[in-house]
C-alpha cells in the first residue's frame, strides 16, 4: 500500500501509458485473488482493495477501457456484506464510488 501511495501521490498518473504494466497488474489482482478472497467470505486487505480500485478507475477515466469499468461493477455489485466491510476507511471508499458514478455518467460508454 506504501508503495502505491508513494508512486501515486498525484493517482492521474496512472493513466500514462508508461504506468500501463501497473495497472494491469492492479487489475489482475482484483479479478483474481481479491475477488476470489470475497467471493470465499475470507479476509482480505480492505484499503489496498479500496485503493486497487480507486486507481484502476482512475485509469478507466483516462483510457476509456472497458475492462477496467467491468471490475469496479463487479465490486460495486458485490453482497452488501462485503460492501459493509469496506466502510473501514470511508474516504477511500466515497472516492471510489465518485470515480464509479462519473464512469457510469461518461457519455458514449
Amino acid at each position: 500500500m506504501e508503495v502505491l501511495c508513494d508512486r501515486y501521490r498525484c493517482p492521474l498518473n496512472i493513466g500514462l501509458e508508461s504506468e500501463s504494466d501497473v495497472a494491469e497488474e492492479l487489475l489482475r489482482q482484483l479479478m483474481v485473488p481479491d475477488r476470489t478472497k470475497l467471493e470465499a467470505g475470507t479476509e482480505f486487505d480492505t484499503d489496498m482493495v479500496l485503493l486497487k480500485l480507486n486507481l484502476v478507475g482512475i485509469r478507466a477515466m483516462i483510457t476509456r477501457d472497458l475492462r477496467y469499468l467491468d471490475a469496479l461493477n463487479y465490486f460495486y455489485e458485490l453482497p452488501r456484506r462485503s460492501l459493509i466491510r469496506m466502510r473501514s476507511n470511508p474516504r477511500l471508499l466515497a472516492f471510489w464510488l465518485c470515480i464509479y458514478a462519473q464512469l457510469l455518467c461518461t457519455p458514449e460508454w
